[in-house]
């Protein structure tokens, strides 16, 4: 048995196991969502898809996501992955049919976690929860928001990293550079992506959360009543694909990211308080 599954403050929420319920992490990029894969991912009660970022639905309705589509040229080396992907990306039936199938092995919680999800119009988010519906489960949706300036920031790091980034630029002229870009935007704009969630799923439906408190206890207390889970306290202080910092920014490009950013900011003082004294 993973560890978790005996806590006493599971005990209450695990009343609910009878209820079917699929996780969609819709993001945010270097928000926590490896850490959330990773932790849901301890319990015998969950069963998440076969991968992390599936690229299904984003593929299939955002324009800009359209290179995560799996060509047919790449099913000829048969990776079974590959041609999951595939039917997923093409066929409602086949989505909610492997999902539906992970109910049927006993599993009590399902889904899957793609950040490019929150970049999704509210129409696509209309659509998932349909086919979430009718896999016969309650829709969870987790949203995970950081401070603008520390996700563009980590954003780079990460993407230089994996060689996605202009490999002879510093990690500040980076930044300089792709801040204001589309896809950046996309992933940062919080106040344009929790009115489309919110517009797509009930208030009862969607988790937002903060990654500046999401290893501490009461956040996942509160991850473990939405999603009727244990809580599990070993990995409080675990970090899943953090990005190492080694340059530092000046004050001057952090103010000018934040100022640019300053809507998104001011959205979530109104709507997330907390973030008024985290974000600073």
């Amino acid at each position: 048995m993973r560890r978790g599954a005996l806590d006493p403050l599971g005990k209450a929420a695990g009343k609910s196991f009878g209820v079917k319920r699929f996780v969609l992490g819709i993001g945010a990029h270097k928000g926590g969502t490896s850490w959330l894969h990773s932790y849901l991912s301890r319990f015998d009660q969950v069963e998440l898809a076969f991968k992390k970022e599936l690229h299904v639905w984003d593929a299939r309705f955002m324009p800009a996501s359209k290179g995560y589509q799996v060509r047919p040229k790449r099913l000829a080396k048969f990776r079974k992955t590959d041609w999951l992907r595939f039917a997923m990306q093409r066929s409602d039936r086949f989505y909610e049919a492997y999902f539906r199938r992970k109910f049927d092995q006993g599993a009590q919680i399902t889904g899957e976690i793609t950040p490019a999800y929150c970049g999704l119009p509210t129409d696509a988010l209309v659509h998932i929860r349909q086919r979430i519906l009718n896999i016969g489960a309650q829709p969870r949706v987790v949203f995970l928001m950081r401070d603008p300036f520390e996700r563009c920031w980590s954003a780079v790091r990460y993407d230089k990293r994996r060689g996605k980034l202009d490999a002879g630029l510093s990690d500040e002229e980076t930044l300089l550079r792709h801040y204001q870009s589309p896809a950046f935007q996309m992933r940062t704009r919080y106040e344009t992506v929790c009115p489309r969630v919110l517009q797509a799923f009930g208030p009862g439906e969607v988790y937002f959360g903060l990654y500046e408190t999401l290893f501490d206890e009461p956040s996942l207390e509160a991850i473990g009543r939405f999603l009727g889970l244990p809580v599990d306290k070993s990995n409080l202080t675990d970090r899943v694909n953090a990005s190492p910092k080694g340059q530092s920014v000046s004050p001057r490009i952090r103010d000018e990211v934040r100022s640019f950013y300053s809507e998104t900011y001011a959205y979530c003082a109104e709507h997330f308080p907390q973030t008024r004294a985290l974000w600073q």
